[in-house]
């Protein structure tokens, strides 16, 4: 086998080198150290030269181009450093073009293959596909003049392209996982370098200070670290690898340093509602255990997240962070901007109820509503961001596209196999944080939350392949025991009637007592 070939059998998606999370998250750290090594030399880190960045650009696009499922692993993966990332031709990022060759070399295979699956997908109708189509084309006909690269028409179109590869890339949980691991490790390399420079930032007493990392702004990266907490909790769980486990428990504190620094309000309350959500998911998963076994190594790790939280704490002076945390989180509602902002938004959605004022246009019109000031603000909620730029209608089929995700999500957890839905209930879990802290964040355009729109889509296919395999197998044969085969008994007290054979019929009860018909004498 040449090199060539070597490579090619290395890379491939099915083939996933077990330690793969561990080489990235210690290259990870040796990143971010080099990279502060170089904000202390003064050096700007985001200036690469550019014959760097095309050779790192033909190489990926030649992994691309053999196996899109990198691509796309990318394009994830780099959402938490989107700051990091180079710009060219015009301040766009990689990103676009990396993603636009993933979505070409896909959709050549797409067209062209005779792969049974590709063909099969294809056939298949996806009510989430064509209801965030319905969407793109909804946003583009109240406002058909603006179809440049950038503008909110084609943000909704790179969106839909993300469901599209969510749903036909992600094929096997282990895929999943390599996106949770490319996504979780980034965070963690945005959440240290946001730890440190709020840390850079108290030295000269700056206690209210506050850092978004590399990923642009606090509140979202609020939203992107804990996401990343609870994929790498997920990650946390499922590995046996000990070294594997330290990088990992390393990973998720950085994350809670992280979120501390972004001083969001609605990011502490989603990391909460994520420790609940995530209590609550040991208990479901427990009460589904035939033998009820009590696994306690997630309550160990919620508690060694609040003794990480309570010496963090202490190490940056109480004292004055409760003061700070004070000064923001009491804030009346008549001093709250958010509030006079949503007012505006209220009053101009009546006006314009059924079409919406255009995506990307309230600003513009919001200068009409002021009294007094005026502010240069969005709307800082999902929904309400929904229901006066896209009216109604894209008001509905936004909600229409949420809903079918949660039935997938809900469906696939209570289905599966208990591997399975744990995965997806991570899954169900970050979407969820990221659906409660739009309450309070324009997040209508988030890659992320689109993107577990998408696998709602790739998690139901996986089980629904897995379960028609399952039923299609040859039933391998099974010691006897009372009648039944031991992989074919129910619940305590069932009865099962299995197919005679002779003249016998297999009759038992699930705890093995037999009730076997004696075979008739011979005459």
């Amino acid at each position: 086998m040449n090199l060539r070939s070597r490579i090619n059998d290395w890379i491939q998606p099915s083939r996933l080198h077990p330690n793969l999370l561990l080489w990235l998250m210690v290259f990870g750290i040796v990143f971010v150290v080099v990279i502060t090594a170089a904000q202390s030399l003064g050096d700007d880190p985001s200036e690469i030269p550019l014959s760097i960045v095309a050779t790192i650009g033909v190489i990926l696009t030649v992994v691309i181009l053999q196996h899109p499922f990198w691509g796309f692993v990318i394009t994830i993966g780099a959402i938490p450093i989107f700051q990091l990332l180079p710009r060219f031709l015009e301040n766009y990022s990689p990103l676009t073009f990396l993603g636009g060759i993933t979505f070409g070399a896909y959709l050549f295979r797409y067209f062209t293959s005779s792969d049974p699956d590709i063909l099969a997908s294809r056939k298949r109708f996806e009510l989430i596909i064509a209801g965030t189509g319905a969407l793109v084309i909804w946003v583009f006909a109240i406002r058909p003049t603006d179809i440049s690269l950038g503008s909110p028409v084609m943000t909704f179109a790179q969106l839909l392209i993300l469901v599209f590869l969510s749903k036909h890339l992600v094929k096997n949980p282990l895929q999943v996982e390599v996106l949770m691991i490319a996504f979780g490790a980034s965070a963690a390399i945005s959440a240290i370098l946001a730890a440190n420079d709020v840390a850079v930032l108290r030295t000269t007493l700056a206690w209210e200070a506050r850092s978004d990392g590399l990923v642009g702004s606090e509140n979202e990266a609020a939203r992107v670290f804990a996401v990343g907490l609870v994929f790498l909790y997920y990650l946390l769980r499922t590995r046996r690898m000990v070294l594997t486990q330290i990088v990992i428990g390393i990973g998720m504190s950085f994350l809670i340093l992280g979120l501390i620094s972004t001083g969001s309000r609605t990011g502490t309350l989603i990391a909460i509602i994520a420790g609940t959500f995530i209590f609550l998911n040991e208990l479901f998963f427990l009460r589904r255990r035939a033998q009820r076994q009590i696994d306690l190594s997630g309550v160990y790790t919620l508690a060694l997240f609040g003794i990480v939280l309570i010496v963090v704490f202490g190490f940056l002076n109480p004292s004055r962070i409760s003061a700070s945390l004070e000064g923001r989180f009491a804030l009346s509602l008549e001093e709250n901007i958010r509030w006079e902002v949503w007012n505006v938004g209220v009053r101009m959605w009546q006006d314009y109820p059924i079409q919406g004022v255009g995506i990307g246009q309230f600003v513009e019109y919001s200068q009409d509503y002021y009294v007094g000031r005026v502010y240069q603000l969005n709307l800082h909620n999902t929904y309400m961001n929904y229901l006066v730029e896209t009216g109604l209608i894209g008001f509905g089929l936004f909600v229409f596209i949420v809903a079918v995700a949660v039935f997938y999500y809900v469906r696939t957890i209570r289905q599966a196999n208990e591997q399975l839905g744990r995965l997806t209930a991570t899954w169900f879990i970050a979407f969820v944080l990221l659906l409660i802290g739009g309450l309070t964040k324009q997040d209508d355009a988030s890659k992320i939350q689109w993107l577990c729109i998408g696998m709602s889509i790739a998690l139901k296919n996986i089980h629904n392949e897995a379960t028609a395999q399952d039923e299609t197998a040859p039933q391998p044969d099974a010691p006897i025991a009372f009648g039944v085969p031991e992989n074919r008994r129910t619940a305590q007290g069932a009865l099962r009637v299995l197919p005679a054979t002779g003249r016998s019929a297999n009759l038992s009860m699930a705890d093995g007592t037999s009730l076997r018909r004696p075979p008739a004498p011979e005459k």
